[in-house]
């Protein structure tokens, strides 16, 4: 069979198996798990039931980990792993632990290559939010303080705002009791 005929007949298979009483309660997912249960009718096999997963149930082994379109899926964490990807053969997955950096780097190199990239929808738009933003943290981190001198401002904020009137008057009387208890030489 050709490439194109076992992709078809990938597609064509493709089967949706259900988990045993997903849709009776919220917490439990559709995604498929083993039915064990002594009375479950799917390990029984019962007609009526969603049916059970068995072997042969699969993709063919030439297009079992092919993307759609028929090429392979790399995964991308650095520029070395982006060099082993062919431009006409394989399809590029940039690692979601990847940072900003390294992504735009990924990003330009792929460009370079004409390498088509399946998690970025576009790669020109992705580069550029994210060099905004490193110039946007970059202007935020320009006109900081020393941190002396924000205390100081707090502490002179603090001074000028408005004393209650019993604060002022504890504060005239600390004055007069320093006034008073100094000794005289």
């Amino acid at each position: 069979m050709s490439l194109k005929e076992l992709m078809e007949l990938k597609r064509s298979r493709r089967k949706r198996y259900l988990r045993i009483n997903y849709y009776k309660t919220k917490r439990i997912d559709s995604r498929w798990r083993r039915a064990e249960g002594i009375h479950s009718k799917i390990r029984e096999n019962r007609k009526g039931w969603p049916a059970k997963v068995k072997i042969g149930a699969g993709s063919p082994m030439e297009v079992k980990h092919l993307h759609y379109s028929g090429m392979k899926i790399r995964k991308i964490e650095n520029l070395e792993q982006l060099d082993s990807v062919m431009p006409g053969e394989g399809i590029a997955v940039i690692g979601k632990s990847v940072g900003k950096r390294n992504r735009i780097n990924i990003l330009k190199m792929a460009a370079e290559k004409k390498i088509r990239i399946l998690n970025v929808k576009d790669p020109e738009l992705a580069k550029k939010k994210i060099e905004d933003e490193f110039s946007s943290r970059k202007k935020k981190k320009e006109p900081q303080q020393p941190k002396k001198e924000k205390k100081q401002e707090i502490k002179k904020v603090a001074e000028t705002e408005e004393k209650s009137p019993q604060e002022i008057k504890k504060e005239e009387k600390a004055e007069k009791d320093k006034i008073l208890t100094k000794k005289k030489v």
